[in-house]
């Protein structure tokens, strides 16, 4: 398999309305971080991987710590997609340096 580096983003819209809701919340996003996942947003997060197989990896682990309610995705990006990416508004986020987080990203 060829090394194709990248970042899996996992972007997430769940309900905080119950208090069950809102330790389901935190319970979530208390496994991204505690898995290497960094933020994006509040709700957009991100993680180095080296290859696609690792990414379908991180796809499944995520599913199995995903609340019942809400919405979740996984968005796999290899190196050339990340720079694709375009900041419309606001301050852009610095995808060139992201870029060279991962070509040098070596895995454990």
């Amino acid at each position: 398999m060829r090394n194709r580096k990248g970042i899996i983003i996992i972007a997430f819209d769940l309900p905080a309305i119950t208090a069950k809701d809102k330790a389901n919340y935190g319970k979530f996003r208390s496994y991204l971080i505690k898995n290497g996942y960094m933020i994006f947003q509040e709700s957009l997060y991100y993680k180095m991987i080296k290859n696609s197989l690792d990414s379908q990896k991180e796809i499944r682990k995520v599913s199995s710590q995903a609340p019942d309610s809400g919405n979740i995705i996984a968005l796999p990006l290899n190196l050339k997609e990340i720079y694709k990416v375009i900041s419309i508004r606001g301050t852009a986020f610095d995808m060139d340096a992201l870029a060279e987080d991962v070509f040098f990203f070596e895995p454990s």
